[in-house]
C-alpha cells in the first residue's frame, strides 16, 4: 500500500504540539522576549491541538488499512501489539522509579533496562511461533484481564475512602495498585488513583476508540456507504451534536470525563477520509494546487491554534463546541497533506518526529523531568540549554524506544505484508452490532443521569435557577436556598458542590471547612454536617444527612452553605445547572412490599427519576438525531463487499 508523507508530518506537528506544552511556561519566558510572548503562548498552550491530530490520524490509519475489520478479535490483537509493548515499558519503569529511590539521573537508567528485558520477552515470543489462533486466546485474556480490573476498581476501590487508601494502605501496595489499573489503562473508572504520567489519558481514550472501531464505527460507515448524498451529509453533521451529547455523559460518569469522548469526532472524521480516500481526491483534483499549497497549509495550521486563543473567552460550552468545529480545518490539512508528497509536510525532519511520535509521546515527560532538576532554569542561558537538552534527550530515548521495542512489531508486519482481500461483511451483523450500541448508549446515558442513591427512597428535584450553566461561589457568609418537602420520612439531602483552582494563584492552602445546615421554618439548625473542602474534588451528588423528619411533607425548610474561611487559591462553588438540590425520602420498604398496587406505583416513579433531569432530555436532544438518521439508513442494501487489510 502506498505511503503518505504528509501523514507522518502531521504526527510531527502534533508531537511537538504536545512537547513545547509539557515545558513549563515560566522556563520559555525566561528567554523569550516580552514582546513575543502573547504570540508565542499561543504555540505553547497547543498540546490539545496535538492529541486531536492524533486521534484524527489514527482514524484515518484505521479507515485506510482495515475498513472492515470482520473479526474484532483480530483487529484488537494488531492494534495492543501496536501500543502496549511500548507503553509497559514506560509502566514498569515508573512503577520501579517510584517502589525504589534512586537519583533522578539514573531514571533514564531504569527505562532503558526495562527497555532490554521487553525486548527479550518480544524475542522469546517470536520464537515460540504462537499459532494464529492462539494469538487470540491471549488477546481474550487481555480483554478479559482489562475488564476484571475494571469492575475491581468500580465495586472494590473505588467503595474505599480515598483518604483509607492513601494513609491506612502501605506504599508499596499504593504502587503496585497504581501499576496495575495503569497498564491497563482502566483509569477513567475511577477519580481517585492517580496517572503514572498524566499525558496517558489520550492512551486510554484511542484504547477506547479502538474497542468501539470494529463493533461500532465500522458498521456504521459500512451501512451507510450506500445511502444517498444527502444522507450521508446529514449523518456526518448529526455527529457534531452527538459528540457534545457524548461529553455531557462523559461528565457524568466516573471519570470518564478525562477521556474526551466527544473527541471521538476527530478519530471518525479520519476514518471516513481514509475509508473514501480516492472518491475525496478525486472530486477534489481540480482543487490540488490550492489545497497543496504552503501558504494554504500554513493557514490551516494557523486555524488550528486559534482555538487556543479563542478558548480563552469562551464558556465551557462554547469551547468544547469550538474543539468539535475545529475538526473541518483539521480534516482539510489531512486531506491537503494527503494530495501531495512534496509539501511542507513533506519535509524529512518532520516526518522523523512523525515516524518517532508515539515513543516521544511515552518519553518527553520523564525525559523533562530530569533535564530540569540538574540544569538550573533562572537564567536564559540554562532555560535554554535545558529545553534543548529535553528535546534532543526524547528525541534519544524515542530512538532507543523505537529500534528495541517497535520495530519488532513493523518488522512482522512487514515480513507478514499487507493484501488487500475480498472479504463480505454479513449486513445481519452490521445492524444487531449497531442496535447493540445504540442500546448500551441509551441506558449509558439513564444511568448517567439516575441519582446514586438508596433503592427505597424517592428523589424529588428542586429547580430554581435556568439551566445555564450557573455557579454559586460560597464563602464564610451563608448562602441560603429554600426548599418545600414533598414527601414525609426526609432524611438527606444531595447537591452539587465542585472545587475550583483560581487561576494564576499558586500555593496559599487553607485547610479550610464546608459547614452545611438544615434549618426549620423558625430558623432553629435541625442538623448540621462538617466537610473538609481538600476532599472535594466534583461532587454532584454531595450527600448531607440526618435523622428522618418523619413529618416533613408540606413544610419549609431553609440549607444554608458556609465555609469556614476563604482559600487564595481555591474555590468552592454551588453548581445549580441541573437543580438548586435534590431532597431524599426513605420509605417504607415492608408496607410497599405488602401492597403490589402501591408498590407498582412507586417503582414508575423511581424509574422515571432521571427523566426529571432537564440535563437528561438536553443530552438526548444532542444524540437523538444521529441515532434517528443512523436507522433510517437501515433499508441500504450492500450491494459490493468490503475489503479488509489483512496480515
Amino acid at each position: 500500500m502506498p505511503h503518505y508523507p504528509g501523514v507522518d508530518g502531521i504526527k510531527g506537528l502534533a508531537i511537538l504540539a504536545v512537547f513545547v506544552t509539557h515545558i513549563p511556561l515560566s522556563i520559555w519566558h525566561t528567554f523569550i522576549p516580552q514582546f513575543l510572548r502573547p504570540l508565542i503562548s499561543i504555540v505553547l498552550s497547543s498540546g490539545g491541538v496535538g492529541v486531536t491530530l492524533f486521534f484524527l490520524t489514527s482514524g484515518f490509519l484505521m479507515g485506510y488499512l482495515y475498513p472492515a475489520p470482520r473479526s474484532p478479535i483480530r483487529f484488537y490483537a494488531r492494534r495492543y501489539r501496536r501500543l502496549f509493548p511500548a507503553f509497559l515499558v514506560m509502566v514498569a519503569s515508573f512503577t520501579i522509579i517510584k517502589l525504589i529511590r534512586i537519583p533522578v539521573l539514573t531514571h533514564v537508567v531504569v527505562v532503558f533496562a526495562c527497555i532490554l528485558v521487553m525486548r527479550w520477552l518480544l524475542r522469546l515470543l517470536g520464537k515460540l511461533k504462537l499459532r494464529f489462533s492462539l494469538r487470540n486466546k491471549l488477546i481474550y485474556v487481555a480483554l478479559i484481564f482489562q475488564v476484571l480490573v475494571a469492575l475491581w476498581y468500580i465495586f472494590y476501590l473505588q467503595k474505599i475512602p480515598a483518604a483509607v487508601f492513601y494513609i491506612n494502605w502501605s506504599p508499596v501496595a499504593q504502587t503496585l495498585v497504581s501499576a496495575v489499573i495503569n497498564a491497563t489503562l482502566t483509569l477513567p473508572f475511577g477519580n481517585y488513583i492517580g496517572q503514572l504520567d498524566g499525558i496517558y489519558w489520550a492512551l486510554g481514550a484511542e484504547v477506547l476508540f479502538y474497542l468501539l472501531y470494529p463493533v461500532v464505527v465500522a458498521p456504521i460507515i459500512h451501512r451507510s456507504k450506500n445511502a444517498s448524498r444527502l444522507h450521508k451529509v446529514f449523518l456526518y453533521l448529526a455527529l457534531f451534536p452527538f459528540c457534545y451529547g457524548l461529553y455531557y455523559i462523559g461528565q457524568r460518569l466516573l471519570g470518564f470525563e478525562m477521556l474526551h469522548l466527544h473527541l471521538i469526532l476527530y478519530f471518525i472524521t479520519g476514518v471516513v477520509i481514509g475509508q473514501n480516500l480516492e472518491v475525496i481526491t478525486h472530486k477534489l483534483r481540480r482543487f490540488q494546487s490550492i489545497l497543496t499549497h504552503p501558504a494554504v497549509l500554513v493557514y490551516l495550521i494557523l486555524v488550528l491554534l486559534s482555538s487556543v486563543f479563542l478558548t480563552g473567552y469562551l464558556s465551557v460550552y462554547f469551547e468544547t463546541w469550538l474543539t468539535l468545529l475545529m475538526v473541518l480545518p483539521a480534516g482539510l490539512l489531512l486531506i491537503s497533506a494527503l494530495m501531495a508528497h512534496d509539501t511542507l509536510l513533506s519535509k524529512r525532519w518532520l516526518m522523523t518526529l512523525g515516524n518517532l511520535s508515539y515513543p516521544i509521546f511515552l518519553t518527553h515527560s520523564l525525559v523533562i523531568h530530569v533535564v530540569q532538576r540538574y540544569i538550573p532554569v533562572n537564567f536564559e542561558i540554562g532555560a535554554l540549554r535545558m529545553v534543548i537538552l529535553s528535546f534532543l534527550g526524547s528525541l534519544l530515548l524515542a530512538y532507543i524506544l523505537r529500534r528495541l521495542i517497535e520495530r519488532t512489531y513493523f518488522s512482522s508486519r512487514k515480513q507478514a505484508g499487507y493484501q488487500s482481500v475480498v472479504i463480505p461483511v454479513p449486513d445481519e451483523v452490521s445492524k444487531w452490532r449497531i442496535k447493540g450500541f445504540v442500546i448500551f448508549l441509551l441506558a449509558v446515558t439513564y444511568i448517567s443521569y439516575k441519582p446514586p442513591l438508596a433503592f427505597f427512597t424517592t428523589v424529588i428535584r428542586h429547580t430554581g435557577a435556568v439551566v445555564n450553566n450557573q455557579e454559586i461561589t460560597l464563602s464564610n457568609q451563608p448562602y441560603r436556598q429554600t426548599l418545600t418537602a414533598q414527601e414525609n420520612n426526609l432524611g438527606m439531602l444531595t447537591t452539587h458542590i465542585k472545587k475550583t483552582h483560581i487561576p494564576g494563584v499558586e500555593g496559599g492552602f487553607v485547610p479550610f471547612l464546608l459547614y452545611i445546615r438544615l434549618r426549620d421554618e423558625h430558623e432553629q439548625v435541625i442538623a448540621e454536617s462538617t466537610y473538609q473542602a481538600y476532599q472535594i474534588l466534583d461532587d454532584p451528588y454531595l450527600a448531607f444527612g440526618f435523622p428522618l423528619i418523619s413529618d416533613s411533607k408540606n413544610k419549609k425548610y431553609t440549607v444554608e452553605y458556609q465555609l469556614s474561611e476563604t482559600s487564595p487559591s481555591e474555590e468552592l462553588k454551588l453548581v445549580t445547572n441541573e437543580a438548586n438540590l435534590l431532597s431524599v425520602y426513605f420509605v417504607n420498604k415492608h408496607l410497599l412490599l405488602r401492597r403490589p398496587g402501591l408498590f407498582i406505583f412507586w417503582l414508575f416513579h423511581k424509574a422515571i427519576e432521571p427523566l426529571t433531569n432537564l440535563c437528561y432530555w438536553i443530552t438526548m436532544v444532542y444524540i437523538g438525531p444521529f441515532i434517528g438518521l443512523l436507522f433510517l439508513s437501515k433499508r441500504a442494501k450492500v450491494s459490493l463487499p468490503q475489503q479488509e487489510a489483512v496480515e
